[in-house]
């Protein structure tokens, strides 16, 4: 028997989700749940339709878990409690529920749970393992602080009142954002080393700051990579968004670690390919009937000159199976319209 999750919503403002699985309370009459949940990792997911905003809670679930989900829409927290056992009443709901396993395929399935399988308490600062669509990155929050902290300096002098505002929402923000790497991407001194004496080298390849990330450790790299990738298409976190991105640009930008860590460089392709697939499956298409607004649109053209820097890296590469995922990875961005090959090929 695979999970259950027993839920009783009734405002038709809310929109209750699984994964990338969205339901809408007002299409579903009396819904009571999820049912036919595959064990593992799972993010849930409830939007507030008139404010845009969404909130989730990563879960791992096991076999036979009965879950009653609740919502405070004024704490905005999810709240979970495991039961034992399957109830009289509970059992009637179960015909009312939605059946996960109907609304994905099998093969989607087996795709989104090498995206979902990832240690996400390394990132969430809080112990029920929550996160937003609102919730900071760490550089997001350093811009603001700077921003705030100067208008403090133009005005704090004339009103306390506004400082102490200031203290509170600069307490509030740091205390709600994700831990993530900090690198700013818009700032090019971010990708050359202090006194360095080759800082071309730096530029071109950025193994060095890929390796001064997680004490070194490159899975913990592609851990923070597949969280913000989920942050991004399920939660429609912004700084996520800009953090995977940024991640992928350092990664695209490594010769280093492409020649270096070959089968660790295999399996994070592997994963850019599946992320890539998603997207895919994602984008709104001109004979579709509704457009998927649930979902954050990926911009990919602003990685387009990684994706090409990264083909004449390739060059460098002596393992077979790692150009090979590559070229994979090169034949879904050509069908995206990014036209990798043929653009190199012009110049």
């Amino acid at each position: 028997m695979n999970a259950t999750i027993s839920l009783n919503i009734t405002d038709i403002n809310f929109q209750v989700g699984i994964d990338f699985l969205f339901f809408d309370v007002k299409s579903y009459s009396r819904f009571k749940g999820i049912k036919l949940i595959p064990s593992g990792c799972h993010l849930l997911h409830i939007t507030n339709v008139l404010t845009n905003t969404r909130i989730g809670r990563f879960v791992n679930f096991e076999k036979n878990d009965f879950v009653e989900m609740s919502f405070d829409p004024e704490t905005e927290t999810i709240e979970l409690k495991t039961t034992d056992r399957i109830t009289t009443d509970e059992q009637t709901y179960i015909t009312k529920m939605v059946n996960y396993k109907s609304q994905s395929e099998a093969k989607a399935q087996i795709i989104q749970s090498r995206l979902l399988n990832v240690d996400y308490k390394k990132f969430i600062d809080n112990d029920k393992n929550q996160v937003t669509s609102n919730d900071p990155t760490p550089i997001e929050s350093l811009k603001l602080d700077e921003e705030i902290m100067k208008k403090h300096r133009q005005d704090g002098r004339k009103d306390h009142k506004f400082v102490d505002k200031l203290l509170q929402d600069l307490e509030k923000l740091n205390s709600n954002q994700l831990k993530l790497s900090i690198i700013d991407g818009n700032d090019k001194r971010t990708f050359v080393r202090d006194g360095s004496k080759d800082r071309t080298k730096d530029y071109l390849d950025r193994t060095w700051l890929i390796n001064k990330l997680h004490g070194g450790s490159f899975e913990g790299f592609i851990e923070e990579f597949k969280f913000c990738f989920l942050m991004t298409i399920i939660i429609n976190n912004y700084g996520s968004y800009l953090q995977w991105k940024t991640l992928m640009d350092l990664f695209l930008n490594s010769i280093g670690i492409l020649n270096h860590k070959t089968e660790e460089s295999k399996e994070l392709m592997e994963i850019i390919k599946i992320q890539l697939q998603v997207i895919t499956s994602l984008r709104v298409g001109e004979e579709e009937e509704q457009p998927k607004g649930e979902f954050f649109q990926v911009d990919l053209s602003e990685l387009h000159r990684s994706f090409k820097e990264c083909l004449l890296n390739m060059d460098t590469v002596e393992d077979v199976g790692l150009k090979f995922r590559y070229n994979e990875i090169i034949g879904i961005l050509n069908g995206l319209g990014l036209d990798v090959c043929d653009e190199l090929s012009e110049e």
